[in-house]
């Protein structure tokens, strides 16, 4: 190809996504997080699911944990 002197395969790509070594880093972080999540106390780990997860403001978080709490 005319241009391409000097580029290796990679630097060819279109990089209009995510590359696969990346995609598997990315899912591999997912997977260690959320066991690390799965071995906090309840409590600590609802906040965390609440604020990441489910992405509530911290009003709604604060409703949810008081109703949590008054009904545990």
């Amino acid at each position: 190809m005319a241009g391409t002197e000097g580029l290796n395969m990679y630097s060819q790509i279109a990089a209009d996504g995510i590359l696969p070594e990346d995609e598997v880093v990315s899912l591999e972080l997912s997977s260690t997080i959320q066991q690390k999540i799965l071995r906090l106390p309840d409590k600590y780990r609802s906040v965390i699911v609440l604020k990441y997860i489910d992405e509530l403001s911290l009003k709604k978080k604060l409703v949810r944990f008081s109703i949590y709490q008054l009904v545990r």
